[in-house]
């Protein structure tokens, strides 16, 4: 597999749906699933930060910390 624009396109579109989920630990453990996920098919270190540099604008609003409120 080779980072293709048009897939960076419908990665970040699924990104987009998996943050919109309001518990904070679902968002980072299938955004982390996710990329790892992309790791494992792409042809090498280089083509998996050619992918990852086109994701980045999806991942620019989601915060370093859970700020959402968990379940009580």
């Amino acid at each position: 597999m080779t980072a293709s624009s048009r897939s960076r396109d419908h990665d970040r579109a699924i990104v987009a749906v998996v943050l919109r989920d309001p518990v904070g630990m679902v968002t980072r453990s299938g955004v982390a699933a996710f990329v790892d996920g992309i790791a494992m098919k792409v042809s090498g270190p280089a083509d998996f930060r050619q992918w990852s540099a086109g994701l980045l604008p999806a991942l620019a609003p989601v915060p370093t910390h859970d700020v959402r409120p968990g379940p009580r």
